[in-house]
């Protein structure tokens, strides 16, 4: 856990945190990166020298740049730079709006305390500066939305004391809007210009979008109080890690199995052999308790074979279709008749059967199902006295 709850801090804590307004991260694997939210209940605190200010979290960095779709038109796109993200990303919304050709990807995406999710998609576009001649072409994953609204809260940027000739990068900084791309630290960094500009609590470094804020705000806004702490940790899990993940669902060991699963593990191990034509033969997994289990079932079937046998009589087309199936079974060898005495010689189940038509089938239009379901004399059925095995 990297950010406790506000109930079980202690004042020294509160403290701390007042002094730093900061919360540890850490990456769900190092070397890897993706653009996800956690959001958290903020620590309150004392404000530092105000009597009644209540602090946001810390003011992310965004600018207003142009994007250019498929057909040449510019669009304003309010896009976040992201230290904490290795992948670019934009939101679906925006990249329908762009009509930009996607390229199918698989990229899995970490983020904060290891919750994963995927892009599927991925474009590229071309990005524009309103106060510069910079222009580049990035790629970017789509994503469902990328964060959430960016400042949580709403603030007053008037009351900064910003001098009108500082050409900012995001004019609208103050104000909650939907964040339409990510631009992560590959590119970040290579944004920066030489400028600088400091007011209490906030910094403005200059870039080719303009000069960009960060820092904290202090106001007298109630809604400060219920701010989300946004956070950004973005990693792309590694292929290693992927395949020992891939190999750990695959892996058929069963460490803790229960009676039953043993038993029908020993029964497999015991029973299965190959045949002259190298396909698996294996008994029925039976239930120690089986010969009690299974009770008296021919009445039953052949109560079902007779109303089965009307039915087919009203039904040519089927009937013909039913006893085609039969006689491939037998053909098969998938089915013999019965010894006359083998129902004294051993405990016997007979199933009854019934057909199930597929009239949008290109082979098979009707398929012979056998009822394991059936209920003999005991009330138990030939699936009831079997045994399942373990989950593999």
């Amino acid at each position: 856990m990297i950010h406790p709850g506000p109930y079980e801090l202690n004042s020294t804590i509160h403290e701390e945190n007042a002094a730093t307004g900061s919360s540890a991260s850490r990456p769900a694997n190092p070397g890897a990166s993706s653009a996800l939210t956690v959001s958290v209940a903020p620590v309150l605190k004392s404000p530092p020298s105000k009597a009644g200010l209540h602090p946001t979290s810390v003011l992310l960095t965004t600018v207003v740049l142009i994007v250019v779709d498929v057909y040449g038109q510019e669009h304003a796109a309010h896009v976040l730079l992201d230290t904490g993200s290795q992948p670019n990303a934009i939101s679906e919304r925006l990249c329908q709006q762009l009509h930009l050709s996607r390229r199918s990807v698989n990229v899995p995406i970490a983020g904060v305390d290891g919750t994963v999710t995927k892009a599927k998609h991925e474009v590229s576009a071309e990005i524009l500066s309103r106060v510069s001649d910079f222009r580049e072409v990035y790629d970017f994953l789509v994503l469902r939305k990328v964060t959430c609204d960016t400042p949580s809260v709403p603030f007053s940027t008037s009351e900064l004391e910003i001098p009108e000739n500082l050409v900012l990068a995001d004019p609208g900084f103050g104000t909650p809007r939907r964040v339409d791309m990510i631009i992560g630290a590959a590119h970040l960094y290579s944004f920066l210009r030489n400028g600088q500009f400091r007011l209490p609590n906030l910094l403005f470094i200059e870039t080719v979008f303009g000069y960009i804020a960060s820092g904290k705000i202090f106001s007298t806004n109630e809604h400060f109080q219920r701010s989300i702490t946004t956070c950004h940790v973005a990693t792309i899990v590694p292929i290693d890690e992927l395949l020992q993940r891939f190999w750990r669902i695959e892996d058929v060991s069963a460490s803790h199995y229960s009676v039953n699963e043993q038993i029908c593990e020993n029964s497999y191990h015991e029973t299965v052999s190959r045949d002259s034509s190298g396909r698996y033969v294996v008994r029925m997994p039976k239930r120690p308790e089986f010969e009690q289990m299974i009770g008296e079932s021919r009445s039953n079937a052949m109560r079902r074979l007779n109303l089965l046998d009307k039915r087919l009589q009203k039904d040519k087309e089927l009937m013909i279709q039913y006893h085609t199936f039969m006689n491939e079974y037998i053909s098969l060898g998938h089915m013999i008749p019965a010894p006359d005495d083998y129902e004294a010689s051993t405990i016997s189940c007979y199933l009854p059967h019934h057909p199930v038509p597929k009239q949008s089938s290109s082979t098979t239009k009707v398929r012979v199902v056998f009822d394991g379901s059936a209920e003999t004399s005991t009330g138990h059925s030939l699936n009831n006295a079997l045994l399942v095995g373990p989950v593999v």
